[in-house]
């Protein structure tokens, strides 16, 4: 997906427009990656406060 960004501007990118390019994509990679982070350590919890909801349950 690199590379064809380089093919459509004709190999006339300068190297600052490759480096801001790379790291707009690397930013929005790093920003996806917490943001699932973030999503699967909310479901964790949620599933750790059912399973201590069935415990007290079971105890009662």
């Amino acid at each position: 997906f690199f590379i064809k960004n380089i093919v459509r501007s004709g190999n006339g990118m300068k190297k600052s427009d490759l480096r801001q390019n790379f790291y707009s994509i690397y930013k929005a990679f790093v920003e996806n990656r917490q943001n699932l982070i973030n999503e699967l350590r909310n479901i964790a919890d949620q599933v750790y406060e059912i399973y201590q909801l069935a415990v007290i349950m079971k105890l009662d």
